[in-house]
């Protein structure tokens, strides 16, 4: 990891990117023609907003439940490997602000893809995406975010075939 090329260190200011996606920012920009600087910014205020939302592995209980398939694939240690339906990452985008027609953006679904691919083996993954999520320390605001395209309602219902089709904002 110590390629110089591997633009795996995101900007100063934003927050530190967890070592299962560090690794994937360069070449995912490379593959994209992304700024990887960009590309790192973006994918720190997506682990930002995560565990903002109270916490990782709360927004993976929620997915869980809300989605007609189990989109947990594997889980190493803090890091949580999923592939959650096409509706799921829009919605992460737009909760971002991030352009979703961008390389930036592509650049960010490629890491996501080639982090979950290099943990799970699992390259075939049908019209799902992959998602890997970090935990790690809450950020100490104390204020929860918005839980990307799943049904925040349906959480505390006993069905766990919503769709999850609510979405932020």
């Amino acid at each position: 990891m110590s390629d110089p090329d591997s633009d795996a260190v995101p900007a100063d200011d934003a927050p530190a990117l967890p070592a299962p996606l560090a690794s994937h920012v360069g070449p995912a920009a490379r593959e994209t023609g992304a700024d990887a600087a960009a590309v790192g910014a973006l994918l720190g205020r997506t682990v930002e907003h995560v565990r903002a939302y109270p916490g990782v592995a709360d927004l993976v209980f929620e997915y869980r439940r809300a989605f007609s398939h189990d989109p947990l694939v594997d889980r190493d240690g803090d890091a949580y490997y999923l592939l959650v339906p096409p509706h799921v990452l829009p919605a992460f985008a737009s909760a971002l602000d991030a352009d979703e027609t961008g390389p930036t953006w592509a650049a960010a679904r490629a890491a996501h893809r080639r982090a979950f691919v290099e943990a799970t083996g699992v390259a075939d993954h049908g019209d799902w995406d992959p998602l890997v999520l970090v935990a790690g320390s809450q950020p100490s605001s104390g204020t929860a975010g918005s839980a990307p395209d799943s049904d925040s309602d349906s959480a505390s219902d006993s069905g766990s075939d919503s769709g999850g089709s609510a979405g932020p904002g």
